[in-house]
């Protein structure tokens, strides 16, 4: 690589970090980060939305009352998924996240990402965030009481190595 692409590089790489700055103050200034939400009981698909970054925000979002925050790569990125940790639990329980047909996690999810600058922590997504998590959300398709129902999946979901 010359020097010019070099430069060409750094440029690209200073806006790109530009533009997260601002949607990171952005998020702040309105208390709210940006994630996917995987409503596997309610609307059936995956969204994205605006939520608090307080465990009573996701409490409500997710329709539980206690949620965990595994770590998991959604194809070749890193991930942490916020979801109702007694979901197993529930009679109508319902996979939402697999890889292959290896069953990941159930119930409803938030997306987020892993702030990197302070441990246990986690920050909105960007918008390449939320593009990269999207095209790893897939619909399923299963038979229940008679009737068959659709909801969105999220696949390609592996453990954090």
């Amino acid at each position: 690589m010359n020097t010019k692409q070099k430069l060409e590089v750094m440029k690209r790489n200073e806006e790109a970090n530009k533009r997260h700055v601002e949607e990171w103050k952005a998020e702040m200034s309105e208390g709210k980060m940006q994630a996917v939400l995987v409503d596997v009981y309610g609307t059936g698909h995956a969204q994205v939305v605006k939520v608090g970054h307080d465990l009573e925000s996701w409490y409500e979002v997710l329709g539980c009352q206690w949620v965990e925050m595994p770590r998991r790569w959604i194809g070749d990125k890193a991930f942490v998924i916020i979801c109702d940790e007694e979901g197993t639990f529930r009679s109508d329980c319902k996979v939402s996240a697999r890889n292959g047909n290896e069953v990941m996690l159930v119930g409803n999810l938030l997306v987020v990402a892993d702030d990197e600058n302070e441990e246990g922590e986690v920050r909105g997504l960007t918008d390449e965030e939320v593009k990269h998590v999207m095209q790893h959300v897939q619909p399923v398709m299963s038979m229940s009481g008679g009737r068959f129902e659709v909801w969105d999946v999220l696949r390609d979901v592996h453990y954090y190595r």
